[in-house]
């Protein structure tokens, strides 16, 4: 009977011993299950955000390239519009404008005292000469702008023509001398007073006056339309 028991336990004890390994390895089995099913979702997760990853990078070069893009075509338009008014001001500087520099010369010169000199003749000479030179400072500046626009063969006119106009007022200052002081036997000029030197200097004042007077209407002349 003794015997009997103590069989029927090793039994029971085996039989406890199976459930227990079989619950182990199912629960080996499961875990197993477990881990393969979460390093599927990993794998899952990870191609995933690999992906996203890629489409990201993707719209960063497309939002780069397109403002490159713009950025060449706003370089581009400001070029364009560089260029477009280098034209404008190489086709205004084509065509002449109309001007009025006679007018705006006489405006000028008007504050100018270049008549009815008074005083002593060295008086009368100092006058007639400071209004000769601020004349002269105005023919200077006429002259130097019709030589920047004429062409050629008209700055070769010009200066012909303005050297023709100083030895003619030499000349005309010579035969004023002659007259006013008389010649010798020998046709020498005699000694003169100084009545003549303010007549002189008022000479040089009128005609140096009267040439910037005409190169100012020439300048109004090439700049008509």
């Amino acid at each position: 009977m003794n015997g009997e028991n103590k069989k029927s336990k090793e039994n029971r004890k085996r039989e406890e011993n199976k459930k227990s390994i079989i619950t182990s390895v199912f629960a080996v089995i499961i875990l197993i299950g477990v881990f393969l099913i979460y390093s599927s979702y990993s794998k899952m997760l990870r191609l995933q955000a690999e992906l996203k990853l890629q489409e990201a990078k993707e719209k960063i070069k497309k939002i780069e390239e397109n403002e490159q893009k713009q950025a060449e075509a706003q370089q581009n338009l400001q070029n364009l519009q560089k260029d477009i008014q280098k034209v404008e001001e190489t086709v205004a500087n084509a065509v002449p404008q109309q001007t009025n520099y006679e007018e705006e010369l006489m405006k000028r010169m008007s504050s100018v005292k270049d008549t009815d000199f008074e005083g002593s003749t060295a008086e009368m000479a100092e006058q007639a000469e400071k209004a000769r030179k601020a004349w002269d400072d105005e023919l200077n500046k006429v002259y130097k702008l019709l030589m920047s626009e004429l062409s050629g063969e008209q700055k070769a006119k010009l200066q012909n023509s303005e050297r023709e106009w100083i030895k003619n007022i030499e000349k005309e200052i010579e035969k004023m001398l002659d007259e006013e002081c008389g010649l010798d036997e020998k046709g020498k000029r005699m000694t003169c007073g100084t009545v003549v030197v303010p007549i002189e200097a008022g000479t040089r004042m009128e005609r140096t006056k009267e040439r910037a007077i005409q190169l100012a209407k020439m300048y109004d002349e090439i700049h008509k339309k």
